[in-house]
């Protein structure tokens, strides 16, 4: 799909929002060759976060703010293609160890009430050619 996610560091959503207007490099890449962009800033919401509209001719990226790619990692994003990444909790013996809330979990010596939320899950990565981490210089 022409649909990813990109995960930027915040070097990169900087170099982004400081991009013209309500274009992406004037709305031209490479002259006049047609390869043409387009820049939507805080063109969506993603769980609150503001995402940042990259519409090309091959898809369009999505850009969202990672705090976690820094020091080494500044000039790094990682693009997801969401229609391949699953969410799979644990299963086994037929029973699922997807989000539960376990209540009194506290020792015995302790005067109050202790709960816990626990999850057992990953996520399937299928088609790693769809995905990409992108290196900005």
């Amino acid at each position: 799909g022409g649909n990813k996610l990109v995960l930027a560091s915040r070097s990169i959503m900087n170099w982004l929002n400081k991009l013209g207007g309500e274009s992406f490099l004037g709305n031209t890449m490479a002259g006049n060759s047609g390869m043409r962009a387009n820049l939507d800033k805080n063109a969506g919401q993603f769980n609150g976060v503001p995402v940042t509209t990259v519409d090309t001719m091959y898809g369009t990226l999505n850009f969202v703010m990672e705090p976690l790619l820094r020091g080494p990692w500044a000039d790094h994003a990682v693009a997801i293609d969401l229609n391949n990444v699953a969410y799979r909790p644990l299963a086994g013996n037929g029973e699922s160890r997807d989000t539960q809330i376990i209540t009194n979990v506290q020792d015995n010596d302790i005067d109050g009430r202790k709960d816990m939320i626990l999850t057992e899950s990953g996520l399937e990565i299928s088609l790693p050619e769809t995905h990409a981490v992108l290196k900005f210089n």
